[in-house]
């Protein structure tokens, strides 16, 4: 939870994770098979996880909205802040076992880096007894929260230091290389979402918050994509076949089942995605020239637009967090549009008709280019959440991605028309 801080989804981090954790604390327990040795430890989580639900929906306002307390809730109830030392109590006494495995996923799986005492003497049993078991290559992947950056580094370097195996070798550099990808982008991002929290109470009810997000923000953004790029080219030499394992599991419960995935893409494959998105779509880069039509008729060309600041959004009708930035979208396309700005919308509906629909009556005021699902701009972008959202200056640079406020992205179309009038 954000009180722990920890992401689930961290490319839509600080913007959608209310939304997500209220779906998850909501998300029915299901029936399932867990392990006879571990029976008892997942009644005691479970009967935890209830309370846990309980305390997030009491300590709302009557508004629905975040109260001070909201923020403490992990603190007292999380499953892993109550139960956490039994699992690694049961890893302890029965090491290297299965079960054992199962207990320590659970802790990674769900705390993403807290309890901060817990994750790291689990990495310890990890690393002891189960350095070499490929099931570790899924468990790295759940290291990905760069606000708990310091545990999860200090875990993935010593693992793929311990471990002769190479796809847990393989598997902790490249989440390894991943969070310090993760940790540059979100740099870009927390400036835009510290009044949300302040506004929340965030910071009023954990200080270390403020702190943590301060760390982040301070880090030198060229170490970062530095060590990340170094780490990416290992892949190329080190690691060509290696394939991650998966897991099923039922969020929640211990009944963790790891096995090999041999349609999935090799660790090489994978770095291969990253390092084109670290060279193409991070702030900084050259957005990717693309071509289209537009609904209207017109043929387009995302390099016709140098000299004028866009701002490209993939999205859909019926996308609640996309309708909710098209009024001030719509505000700001008229305010902006003599001195050369325009959003461009790439929409990914069903049907064509449902953008021209919302054109026609005036929801969307922009051009847009209708693509459908799966559509080649929306891959070419590697577009994975809606609504996706960058603003490129006028020489076609990303200035910032993500940006769902209005007065945000204001505040940098205004620095970008500064510089153009001011070069």
């Amino acid at each position: 939870m954000i009180c722990t801080l920890r992401i689930r989804d961290v490319f839509v981090v600080l913007a959608v994770y209310y939304q997500s954790l209220i779906l998850m604390a909501q998300a029915p327990v299901e029936e399932v098979i867990i392990p006879k040795q571990l029976q008892s430890l997942d009644a005691d989580i479970q009967k935890q996880r209830n309370v846990w639900k309980a305390a997030l929906t009491t300590a709302l306002s009557d508004e629905g909205k975040q109260t001070p307390e909201w923020w403490t809730v992990d603190e007292r109830f999380d499953p892993l802040s109550v139960n956490g030392q039994s699992l690694l109590n049961y890893a302890r006494k029965h090491p290297g076992t299965p079960e054992s495995l199962i207990c320590l996923a659970y802790i990674v799986d769900w705390g993403e880096g807290q309890p901060s005492h817990i994750f790291r003497a689990a990495a310890d049993e990890i690393i002891a007894h189960h350095k070499n078991d490929p099931a570790l290559s899924w468990i790295c992947s759940r290291c990905a929260n760069p606000m708990n950056s310091d545990e999860m580094w200090t875990f993935l370097t010593r693992l793929r230091r311990a471990s002769t195996n190479p796809v847990v070798q393989a598997a902790a550099t490249f989440h390894l290389a991943r969070l310090h990808d993760v940790s540059f982008q979100i740099q870009f991002r927390i400036p835009d979402h510290l009044e949300s929290f302040e506004t929340a109470g965030a910071f009023e009810a954990r200080p270390d918050i403020r702190s943590r997000l301060q760390a982040l923000i301070d880090m030198d953004p060229g170490e970062l994509a530095s060590e990340r790029d170094r780490l990416l080219s290992e892949f190329s030499v080190r690691f060509a076949d290696a394939k991650p394992w998966l897991a099923t599991r039922t969020w929640g419960r211990l009944n963790y089942e790891f096995h090999e995935d041999d349609n999935g893409q090799t660790f090489k494959q994978l770095a291969d995605e990253l390092s084109y998105e670290t060279t193409n779509l991070r702030v900084g880069c050259i957005a990717p020239d693309f071509t289209g039509t537009r609904t209207d008729g017109q043929p387009f060309r995302l390099q016709n637009r140098r000299g004028k600041p866009t701002l490209l959004m993939f999205s859909f009708k019926g996308c609640g967090p996309c309708e909710a930035m098209y009024p001030s979208l719509r505000t700001i396309q008229k305010k902006y549009a003599k001195s050369g700005f325009s959003v461009i919308g790439i929409m990914v509906d069903e049907e064509k008709k449902t953008v021209t629909t919302s054109q026609k009556s005036g929801v969307i005021s922009w051009p847009c280019i209708w693509e459908g699902r799966s559509g080649p701009i929306a891959e070419t972008y590697k577009v994975r959440h809606y609504p996706t959202v960058l603003l490129l200056d006028n020489e076609g640079q990303i200035v910032a991605t993500d940006i769902r406020k209005k007065d945000h992205l204001i505040a940098y179309l205004e620095e970008i028309l500064k510089s153009i009038s001011n070069p």
